[in-house]
């Protein structure tokens, strides 16, 4: 990858970033402040307030790209654009709403079927998680790596929920 593509998918994580903070914000007072909304979509899942403010949040900041938005709550807006922002606006929603402290936002660039940038902010935490393709994995701008004992399966530790 040439040093003009990797600055400009910098400059989108960045972007990324910047939006995931600014819902971020609002979903921390929401979660403090316990005043958001909730109901049961027809698929049975919980959605809440909260989940529609910060969607709607992140989906302004990213509207100068005219890249394509796959969001959970409103689905699909097309530009006819090769890149694709994937969002969930509160990956969480169900601790969120019962007041756990382990929710975060998502959000992941797609260029045609590839991910190129993916974010994931735990706004609880004050927490960024970053990747650029190529370029390797951060959190909090520092960069990760995977740990010497992933490489026996039978000694690392996975988490799922």
């Amino acid at each position: 990858m040439n040093n003009n593509k990797l600055s400009e998918l910098e400059k989108f994580r960045e972007v990324m970033i910047n939006s995931c903070v600014t819902a971020g914000a609002e979903l921390n007072k929401l979660f403090l402040s316990r005043s958001f909304s909730s109901a049961t979509k027809s698929n049975n899942e919980l959605v809440t307030g909260a989940d529609i403010i910060s969607e709607n949040i992140l989906i302004q900041s990213l509207s100068n790209y005219n890249f394509n938005i796959i969001s959970e709550e409103c689905g699909k807006i097309d530009h006819d654009s090769d890149y694709t922002f994937i969002i969930d606006p509160l990956c969480g929603t169900v601790n969120f709403a019962k007041n756990i402290g382990h929710s975060a936002i998502s959000i992941a660039l797609q260029y045609n079927s590839q991910i190129i940038v993916g974010v994931v902010y735990d706004f609880i935490r004050n927490d960024i998680y970053s990747a650029i393709l190529n370029k390797g994995s951060f959190i909090n701008e520092k960069k990760i790596y995977l740990s010497n004992s992933t490489n026996n399966i039978t000694r690392a530790l996975i988490c799922i929920s």
